[in-house]
């Protein structure tokens, strides 16, 4: 739909190929953090009855999230050898690109789980906000359309989103696209940043999961 009412699948080469990383590495980020909201809410009988640190819960959804992704890395691979794209010195970055994108998935769902301890009702809102951001970071079509437009507040979305970034890098890495080293400095920033203040805040309300 977007291929052809934007006319993307015109001034993207290999669309296919671009949509199918964009939404398969999107959709990681958004089980992963939606995942990790429910995972303390899901885990109180668990909790209850062992001692263990609290936040392997989120931790091992990120975890499980990322093995599934790899099933779903194994079709963009299949669609980037039908599109005639083949195998480069590119590929060797996707183990840094994963660990930016995981450190970012964590953060994000440690900060989750704990605010859906709090209010369980945010556990409802993040499928309405995954969806909502995608528009914003590139996932279907360029945010080049974005970039151009006059409203500031998108533009400022698009360029503090981290997750512009990291489709792009998947995508440099796969496909050769062009990527910014500002925008590459960005993303593994905030991803670091985000996983440091995740486990802090995630761990500042430790003592009372479990207890309810």
């Amino acid at each position: 739909i977007f291929g052809v009412f934007f006319g993307a699948n015109t001034a993207i080469p290999h669309y296919i190929l671009w949509l199918v990383i964009g939404v398969f590495t999107y959709g990681l980020t958004s089980s992963s953090v939606l995942g990790g909201a429910r995972s303390i809410v899901d885990g109180q009988g668990l909790m209850r009855s062992f001692r263990f640190p609290r936040a392997i819960l989120p931790i091992s959804n990120v975890i499980g999230n990322l093995l599934s992704f790899g099933f779903q890395f194994l079709v963009i691979v299949l669609v980037a050898f039908a599109s005639g794209v083949g195998v480069s010195q590119r590929w060797l970055a996707l183990p840094l690109v994963l660990a930016v994108h995981t450190a970012l998935n964590a953060g994000g769902a440690l900060v989750a789980a704990r605010l859906n301890e709090s209010f369980q009702d945010v556990q409802q809102l993040i499928p309405f906000m995954f969806r909502l951001l995608q528009y914003t970071s590139g996932v279907m079509f360029s945010v080049d359309r974005i970039l151009g437009t006059n409203n500031i507040w998108l533009q400022r979305l698009v360029t503090y989103n981290p997750l512009v970034y990291i489709i792009d890098m998947y995508r440099w890495a796969i496909m050769g696209t062009t990527i910014s080293p500002k925008g590459v400095v960005v993303a593994t920033v905030e991803a670091g940043l985000l996983l440091i203040f995740g486990l802090r805040y995630f761990r500042a309300a430790e003592h009372r999961y479990g207890r309810a």
